[in-house]
């Protein structure tokens, strides 16, 4: 997350993070993001706990995860197609 606020990329657990939090929090990231600053960074993170910005991340990833295997149901069971679903899987469940 830190890298992502030093460049000013505004990641999903942010965008999450920013609409539930109050004005003056969600001006806290904003600000961090518009500088380029880590030096709020433990404010950041605990802005993205308190208002679940990783789970609401997961959830949403899970809902795109879930429509692409659906999306391969429809094609022939080979080695491709379970390479992809099998893919999916694991870029949900991977844990670094």
């Amino acid at each position: 997350m830190g890298d992502d606020l030093a460049e000013g990329k505004t990641t999903l657990p942010l965008i999450i993070s920013m609409q539930k939090a109050p004005v003056e929090e969600a001006d806290i990231i904003a600000n961090a993001l518009r500088n380029g600053s880590v030096e709020e960074i433990d404010k950041v993170v605990s802005i993205v706990k308190q208002y679940d910005g990783l789970t609401g991340t997961m959830e949403k990833a899970k809902l795109h995860i879930d429509s692409a295997i659906l999306q391969l149901d429809g094609f022939p069971e080979n080695t491709f197609s379970q390479a992809m679903k099998d893919l999916a899987l694991f870029s949900i469940n991977r844990s670094y």
